[in-house]
């Protein structure tokens, strides 16, 4: 089950690209399509400036829509299915080293070195890590509540059902947060851990932007454990 902020932002991605695929066949007859479309669609896509994988996503969006009119008898065959697109990265990106992490984790600010410390052992997906409140952790129980999760600043529940659920903190890991909590100003139990001071509190901090590669590193690092 994807939460509800991801289905808004996934829908919006693909309204960006079927917008791109009406504006390029506009004018263009089923049968037009239908006949040889799948080099014209390849050279088509050969010129726009996006990524391997939206490429093929396109291709996918535009083979989906020729299966449906093939199911209501508009079109015999499915053109794009001859369609090459790869969706393989253009560029591996290079992990860090262990000693590159340390350095890393040596510059952080008290929050965002909390961040990387509760990310690391739990394996959160970062929707979750972000959606977590004060009032998710149990401090006499020492453990953490994971209910919900955020995407692009929508929230809604976790991916999947086995992704809800309680886990143990250690008392080291409890330190940290008790920490943090006497610092920032935003620790009412309904208050967002990792909340956004540029938005006073009221979002948590965005995964994007300068904090993409914190984010990344925290992957890395589990890969270290």
């Amino acid at each position: 089950m994807v939460c509800a902020g991801e289905r808004i932002a996934v829908a919006a991605q693909n309204t960006e690209r079927m917008r791109a695929i009406f504006v390029r066949l506009s004018g263009y007859t089923l049968k037009r399509i239908e006949n040889g479309a799948a080099v014209f669609v390849e050279e088509w896509l050969a010129t726009i400036q996006r990524s391997r994988g939206t490429k093929a996503k396109i291709r996918n969006i535009m083979s989906a829509v020729s299966s449906h009119a093939i199911r209501y008898g508009w079109m015999k065959t499915n053109p794009i299915r001859a369609v090459r697109q790869s969706a393989k990265r253009e560029r591996i990106p290079t992990p860090r080293t262990a000693g590159e992490l340390q350095v890393l984790f040596a510059e952080l600010g008290l929050r965002d070195r909390t961040l990387v410390l509760l990310d690391v052992p739990t394996g959160m997906r970062r929707g979750e890590l972000l959606a977590i409140q004060w009032c998710d952790i149990d401090f006499q129980k020492l453990t953490l509540n994971i209910r919900k999760s955020i995407w692009q600043q929508h929230l809604g529940p976790v991916k999947t059902e086995e992704n809800e659920k309680t886990m143990p903190l250690d008392e080291g890991m409890i330190a940290d947060l008790l920490r943090w909590r006497t610092e920032t100003p935003y620790a009412q139990d309904d208050d967002w851990i990792f909340a956004s001071p540029r938005m006073l509190g009221r979002q948590p901090t965005m995964a994007g932007g300068p904090h993409a590669q914190l984010y990344r590193s925290c992957g890395q690092a589990r890969r270290h454990c």
